[in-house]
């Protein structure tokens, strides 16, 4: 079994997404931003339940969001 990793986003508690450094693209715009300068985020706006917010999307949903930033990548 592969180790399941962190989300890079300081104040996340989110395990990133596979082939990804973030659980989502909420944290990786947020890390964007704050490197841009923006203020650092005191807490996770990234709705996971691991975060305390919504339950997590269904592993359909995420497979597809997977395969769509993929394709965005390539």
């Amino acid at each position: 079994m592969e180790d399941r990793k962190k989300c890079t986003h300081a104040t996340c508690t989110c395990t990133a997404a596979p082939l990804s450094d973030y659980c989502c693209e909420t944290c990786r715009i947020a890390d964007e931003r704050e490197e841009a300068g923006e203020v650092p985020m005191s807490e996770c706006h990234c709705m996971h339940e691991d975060c305390g917010g919504q339950p997590d999307i269904p592993i359909e949903t995420q497979s597809m969001l997977i395969a769509s930033t993929a394709l965005a990548e390539a």
